[in-house]
């Protein structure tokens, strides 16, 4: 009966909620609507709130808050704080999910950071060194750079947010940014703690959403090229979303290997040099061509675990390269560019110094 009396009050409160959306900027609400970054959001939120230790999720309050009145929703603006403290950033500020100011200058602060990150995975991966796997995010074409680099200038909008006369805060930002905004906290916020997927699942009465029940189920596409999806936990919506030009895929179709090929590398051991039969284990975000690779023992058929090197594509010929056809095992590997598939495993684990008289070969640091 008590469960039953709480969902008559959150229907009464969503359909009061939606009342009121009708009521207000029809425009904004409408590229709340239509924006990926919002509705990505929207999903994560309305997937693990609870876990997060906010209200209940209401759509339209959420909607309301990012189109129209984004200093004044109180769930928008705990929202924030909550995911700011999951993500761990390492700002000056504490944040105060019950103060608009308060949010709007730790925000301000959690872009800087994301801007200095990215400068960094730039000016690392435009000079082959290597690259620590907590930038790997803020590549070309990594979880957090797509979505950061959506904001436009990306400090100009933390001086919006820090900016107290006229339009600013989050009132000052479109609409779709503050989504992107709050889309970058949720990845940030699942980056440093991966965990809350299986936590929230675990969760005495978790959601159908949290225990993977509400995915996003994909229904096609139009003539005019925008996609369909189905979002269970967003009130068994249906969106209309167009692709994002920003998405990583073309960045990865330049990588010049794929996950699980084989290739050869450059070996100096003894004095003598030869090219040696090695895994690509992970290709690396970026518009570099970078992939992990680990090497074969002499024998040819057992993986050297502490022969871990990184290599890029620019090194092709020299000190890597793709094995001659029709060599073995090796032949019935793809051979030229590849598709250039997403890495999925879990990096490997740093190579110590190689024994004296052995030459690792010639890549750049493994991560």
């Amino acid at each position: 009966a008590a469960d039953a009396e709480r969902r008559a009050v959150r229907e009464r409160q969503r359909a009061l909620a939606e009342s009121w959306v009708a009521s207000l900027d029809a425009a904004a609400i409408s590229e709340v609507r239509s924006s990926a970054d919002c509705v990505a959001a929207g999903q994560f939120l309305a997937s693990f709130g609870d876990h997060l230790g906010l209200p209940p999720f209401c759509l339209p309050e959420l909607e309301v808050g990012l189109a129209c009145l984004p200093r004044v929703s109180a769930y928008l603006l705990h929202a924030c704080a909550a995911l700011l403290r999951l993500a761990r950033l390492p700002l000056s500020h504490s944040v105060d999910g019950s103060r608009a100011a308060s949010v709007e200058e730790v925000l301000a602060g959690a872009l800087c950071y994301w801007d200095g990150q990215m400068a960094l995975a730039r000016r690392l991966d435009e000079s082959d060194e290597a690259i620590p796997e907590q930038l790997e995010p803020y590549l070309e074409g990594g979880e957090l750079q797509a979505i950061v680099s959506s904001l436009g200038d990306v400090r100009e909008a933390a001086r919006t947010l820090r900016r107290r006369e006229g339009q600013s805060g989050l009132a000052g930002l479109p609409p779709a940014t503050r989504g992107a905004l709050l889309h970058g906290l949720c990845h940030a916020a699942l980056l440093e703690q991966r965990s809350i997927v299986s936590e929230a699942a675990r969760q005495e009465g978790a959601s159908a959403a949290a225990q993977g029940g509400g995915r996003a189920r994909f229904l096609g596409r139009d003539a005019a090229g925008a996609h369909y999806f189905h979002f269970s936990p967003l009130e068994e919506r249906v969106y209309r979303l167009v692709p994002d030009p920003r998405g990583e895929a073309s960045v990865l179709e330049r990588a010049a290997v794929t996950e699980g090929e084989h290739i050869e590398v450059e070996v100096e051991e003894g004095g003598a040099v030869e090219w040696r039969r090695a895994l690509v284990s992970r290709v690396l975000s970026g518009g570099r061509g970078r992939f992990v690779a680990i090497v074969y023992h002499a024998d040819g058929k057992t993986l050297d675990e502490e022969f871990v090197e990184v290599f890029s594509e620019r090194q092709c010929g020299k000190e890597w390269r793709l094995p001659p056809k029709g060599r073995g095992k090796a032949a019935a590997q793809k051979g030229g560019a590849g598709g250039g598939a997403k890495a999925k495993a879990a990096p490997p684990p740093p190579k110590p110094p190689p024994p004296a008289g052995r030459r690792s070969a010639r890549g750049e640091a493994a991560a």
